[in-house]
């Protein structure tokens, strides 16, 4: 259902209407009445981005080193300055023109509010960095705007504190920066909607569970102590009951805190935590989210009575793929979490259809000749005489980074679009550390032998004694040598398009196994962290599940598990986004071009019925 706020003229809007109250930001900033306007309208423009009440509390001079950032652009009729759920985080100022701003509602119905000459938006991306919260399209042939990067901004304001000391958030802003500070997991560029952990009950059965054994243990000790068992054997049995279980108690709240659940307007998210054990992490993007299922069963008759009166159940969050599932257990309010659930997910997918249907106007302009085409790009000219300097200068660099690369390889290296990712370095130590503290030690005390005594010099002058010597301090390098090789060539490697997980075996000698799988049919991305050494060292497991027969690809023992699980998942929500418009692209050329035919067929149909 489309809901219209302004009266329509042919193509373009003529008159907004009051806004609601989701657009206050908009209803703050109306087009300059003709009795304030003054002869210069870019300084009417800057009088408006001056009286915005983030800039109202800046002195002159401090207004003008945020004026100073600002650049200036042209947009056509028709063209998208922005996209809801876009990463685009600039503020913009319309110098002339007008823009359509156009979003959702809880109800999911299409909104819409027109920006005139002075208007400000987008402000909320600009401030906190989180995505467009609507789309933004430009309703007038020239369209002029001033624009402020977000970068540049928040470069001046770590240049100039006193400038970010005045400035004055609204209250929205304010819960989105608080959250992202909280938060360590949350992405710059994302809201939370839900963040729960598991219900009190879970923990308080457990309290009251470890305190009856205490208090039973306490007095089956008391009744013996009756049969006269000294005082110091009494308080010493007491303490060794007593202090286990208050440190089984403490552990068990902490392990209770470690873990959440959380709801964003990009992603669903599962934290475990076991305190120096294991640390995973389970989340499934919004749009692939299938279905959610509210469970409200106990172990036994007692536990689902229990539930049922605190309101406790768990949440089963079901997406694409057998494997791909998320569950939320021991959770309070669970059929609340579930709609909200259902309404993130809904959101996410109007924004899409809302971008699309944005796509399609733009479009039928073009075909219908309402906007002018895009101009046929001009071929660049290039030379093909060779710089000797600068290509060889270039060649030694790369030369030199080849020889780093091989020498003492990252972890993770970017190159381009590509990531590639290696094993954890601790694992190199656990294959080759031996290797070569053996080939080190043995190196070091023939050295140490051969300076120090004349005896040992004089044999291993010796032909056969030298061969020896060189024969076992070889072959333990070459054992290091062959495990770092080993180490070396298991590479996970990340593209715009695929995921490759590469195992070659020492200099080639018994062959290359290589999996890989296309983005399109990765289901789910999982992290874990086993052990307190993995935990120290931020070293763990990357499942990526697939549709395939294998069913996984498994980054084993790479460092920083949830970057590289977050890396993953960005890749693959811009996969799924560039498919999605390239197909949504070809559908709407298609859908323009017979409309586009059909009113030409019109017209002439129209001229031969006329003409006598």
């Amino acid at each position: 259902m489309e809901h219209d706020n302004h009266t329509m003229n042919g193509d373009l809007y003529t008159r907004p209407s009051a806004p609601d109250s989701r657009d206050l930001l908009y209803a703050e900033q109306p087009a300059f009445p003709a009795r304030n306007r003054s002869a210069d309208p870019a300084r009417d423009v800057l009088m408006a981005l001056r009286s915005l009440p983030l800039f109202s509390r800046l002195s002159d001079d401090q207004f003008k080193q945020v004026a100073a950032l600002l650049h200036s652009d042209v947009a056509k009729q028709g063209q998208l300055i922005y996209e809801i759920g876009g990463r685009n985080t600039n503020l913009y100022i319309l110098r002339r023109g007008r823009v359509a701003l156009r979003w959702t509602d809880q109800q999911d119905i299409e909104r819409r509010q027109v920006v005139m000459a002075g208007g400000v938006f987008n402000e909320l991306a600009f401030l906190t960095g989180v995505r467009c919260r609507d789309t933004a399209e430009a309703l007038e042939p020239s369209t002029k705007l001033w624009y402020l990067p977000r970068k540049d901004f928040q470069e001046l304001l770590s240049r100039h504190p006193e400038i970010k000391s005045r400035l004055v958030y609204s209250q929205e802003a304010l819960d989105v920066l608080e959250k992202l500070t909280r938060i360590d997991w949350l992405r710059p560029d994302e809201t939370v909607i839900v963040f729960a952990k598991r219900h009190w009950w879970v923990f308080a059965r457990l309290a009251l569970m470890t305190t009856a054994a205490v208090i039973l243990l306490l007095g089956l000790l008391a009744f013996t102590a009756a049969a006269q068992i000294l005082g110091p054997l009494l308080l010493l049995a007491i303490g060794l009951i007593v202090a286990p279980a208050a440190t089984f108690l403490i552990w068990s709240f902490i392990d209770w805190q470690n873990d959440f659940f959380a709801v964003t307007d990009q992603r669903v998210v599962h934290r475990e935590r076991v305190l120096l054990i294991r640390d995973d992490q389970d989340e499934i993007p919004l749009n692939r989210v299938q279905d959610v299922i509210v469970v409200r069963e106990g172990t036994n008759i007692l536990q689902t009575i229990v539930f049922v009166f605190l309101d406790i159940g768990n949440i089963i969050i079901e997406a694409q793929g057998a494997q791909s599932r998320i569950v939320f257990d021991d959770i309070g309010k669970p059929d609340d979490i579930s709609y909200q659930i259902f309404v993130a997910r809904a959101r996410a997918l109007s924004a899409t259809h809302l971008t699309e249907r944005a796509k399609i106007r733009a479009e039928l302009r073009r075909e219908l000749g309402l906007a002018p085409r895009e101009p046929i790009k001009s071929i660049e000219r290039k030379s093909t005489r060779p710089k000797l300097l600068r290509e060889r200068l270039a060649q030694i660099q790369t030369a030199l980074r080849r020889l780093r690369q091989t020498l003492l390889p990252r972890m993770r290296l970017v190159e381009g679009n590509q990531v590639t990712y290696r094993k954890h370095w601790l694992v190199l130590l656990q294959r080759a550390g031996l290797q070569f503290v053996l080939w080190l030690t043995y190196t070091i005390a023939v050295v140490i032998l051969w300076a120090t005594q004349p005896d040992v010099r004089a044999v291993l002058t010796q032909f056969v004694p030298a061969v020896i010597v060189s024969i076992v301090g070889v072959g333990l390098f070459a054992w290091f040598v062959w495990e770092y090789e080993d180490w070396r060539n298991d590479i996970y490697i990340l593209t715009p398009d695929r995921i490759i997980d590469s195992k070659r075996s020492p200099f080639g000698l018994r062959g290359t196994q290589r999996r890989d799988a296309g983005l399109g049919a990765v289901q789910n991305v999982t992290a874990a962290t086993r052990g307190v050494i993995d935990l120290l060292f931020d070293m763990g497991d990357v499942t990526v599940r697939t549709g395939g027969a294998e069913g996984a690809l498994v980054f084993e023992r790479v460092y920083n598990p949830r970057q590289v699980q977050r890396e993953i998942t960005v890749r693959l929500e811009a996969y799924a986004a560039s498919q999605r418009a390239r197909e949504a692209a070809q559908r709407n050329r298609e859908l323009a071009e017979w409309i586009a035919i059909y009113d030409d067929l019109r017209g002439l149909h129209k001229h031969d019925s006329s003409s006598p």
